[in-house]
């Protein structure tokens, strides 16, 4: 038996993913935790994730000053907006290993103070 009618993905719509978490935080937390994890997890280094998820940082370990604080900077965007729900990443300062940075998104505002060291 042949269906009449075959749903795609295109014809049902792609939708957001929720913003709740397993563990049980919505709305301007769950982004906060979001926020965090992101960063604290290393890109290509875990099969569970895609590789779009997390940061690249360990060859940035025992470079220059400068060269970290703009790289940190590329790399902190790069990971964050591959999340839907986060809008721009603003104010980024970094300075001996702590950066703080701004994060804009569809449930509120983000600030963020992170070590990378």
């Amino acid at each position: 038996m042949i269906p009449k009618h075959i749903q795609t993905i295109e014809s049902i719509g792609a939708a957001s993913m929720p913003t709740k978490t397993y563990l049980g935080l919505d709305g301007l937390e769950a982004m906060k935790y979001a926020v965090m994890k992101a960063l604290s997890t290393e890109r290509y280094e875990h099969l569970i994730y895609s590789w779009d998820y997390g940061i690249e940082t360990k060859d940035l370990y025992g470079k220059p000053h400068e060269y970290v604080a703009m790289e940190l900077e590329i790399r902190v965007k790069d990971a964050l907006l591959a999340d839907d729900r986060v809008l721009s990443v603003e104010d980024f300062e970094y300075d001996k290993g702590a950066a703080r940075f701004t994060v804009y998104t569809t449930v509120g505002v983000v600030e963020v103070e992170k070590r990378f060291d």
